[in-house]
């Protein structure tokens, strides 16, 4: 019989012409399977995926869609983000979670996918051009759940997450959340 094994990395060697990491245009996903010597298969694997996301200095907002090995709170993330002083997520009606490399240890806190990720990067001498690679587990479907505000400052921060493939467009994102009035997109150049 086919054997399980957690195997978390594979070698992106521009398989069929597709550079994997580093694309920012293309996000992918793999379900895996096994087959050992005498041709038994297994069945497929929970989901896994890349996304990449192009950073520059100022605030950069990108979802995090995955369960990923070893980030499990603020400074987890801010290890593999260089010059990151500061990273935060929007609690509708209550405001700001943020972290900061000043105080590492303070307000370190957990990251769930689905999460909508706030990152600061200061302006350096020379523009900042950096592309963030994610690779995980794709969460189940419950795993995901938003509760949304909609009191005097009824922004939500969400990330439309990955299993809900039938959502491509802004209309279709605000039909299906009662009571939407707008829905907004976050762009690198720091604009909606």
């Amino acid at each position: 019989p086919v054997g399980y094994s957690d195997t978390t990395y594979f070698y992106d060697n521009n398989i069929d012409g597709a550079d994997v990491v580093g694309d920012t245009d293309n996000f992918y996903f793999w379900a895996i399977r096994a087959v050992d010597h005498n041709g038994n298969i297994s069945g497929f694997t929970y989901r896994v995926g890349e996304i990449d996301y192009h950073l520059i200095d100022g605030w950069n907002a990108f979802g995090f869609p995955y369960y990923v090995d070893g980030i499990n709170q603020a400074a987890d993330l801010a290890a593999i983000i260089p010059d990151v002083t500061d990273l935060s997520y929007y609690i509708g009606g209550t405001g700001w979670n943020q972290w900061t490399s000043a105080l590492p240890g303070f307000n370190n806190f957990y990251i769930y996918p689905g999460y909508a990720i706030w990152a600061y990067i200061p302006p350096p001498p020379i523009p900042y051009d950096y592309v963030l690679t994610l690779a995980g587990r794709l969460p189940d479907m419950e795993d995901i759940t938003y509760g949304l505000h909609n009191g005097a400052t009824p922004w939500n921060d969400i990330m439309i997450p990955l299993h809900r493939t039938d959502l491509t467009s802004a209309s279709g994102l605000h039909t299906d959340i009662p009571n939407a009035t707008s829905i907004a997109k976050w762009v690198t150049d720091g604009s909606y």
